[in-house]
């Protein structure tokens, strides 16, 4: 018994001088408002590593292109266009329009040539561009990003696989 005892008081001493923190000393609490923080930590100037990017292109104006505008005029009269963007090297355009049964947030959007000739269609009749004015070409004239979503008004736009029966 008094072994025991020993025993025990040696293996509870071991376990409170193991533990991370002690016993006698006070924690330390962090802050609980910013009005407990000192005002020496806060002080700091904002300084940028690199220089800001200088703006090599004209700004993009709202004119839209003459053979793009005449095709739609033509050819395309149940849709209406309301912006192009012209790539940078120049040889393509972007036909940004809507159809008269789409919802006013909602657009279309095809490629032409510079001469007014369709080259393809971008967007599939069940895709919506949103968001109109981001829509921008890579500096290589390679890509085009936009923000697109299935149409509001479709509910299966794409048909479905087969099921295996």
């Amino acid at each position: 018994m008094n072994n025991f005892i020993k025993l025990i008081c040696i293996g509870s001493l071991l376990i409170s001088s193991g533990c991370q923190r002690s016993v006698f000393q006070s924690p330390t609490a962090a802050p609980a408002t910013l009005h407990d923080v000192p005002a020496l930590r806060l002080n700091f100037r904002f300084e940028t590593d690199v220089p800001a990017p200088t703006v090599n292109q004209p700004a993009q104006t709202e004119e839209r292109d003459v053979a793009v505008q005449a095709d739609f005029d033509q050819n395309r009269t149940q849709e209406n266009l309301d912006k192009t963007l012209t790539s940078p090297d120049r040889q393509r355009v972007l036909a940004i329009y809507h159809r008269t049964g789409d919802l006013p947030s909602e657009f279309r959007l095809d490629m032409y040539s510079a001469d007014g000739k369709l080259l393809r269609r971008i967007t599939y009749d069940g895709m919506a561009i949103h968001f109109a004015e981001t829509i921008v070409w890579s500096p290589d004239s390679n890509t085009v990003a936009f923000v697109a979503m299935i149409r509001a008004n479709q509910s299966n736009p794409l048909p479905l696989p087969p099921t295996p029966a």
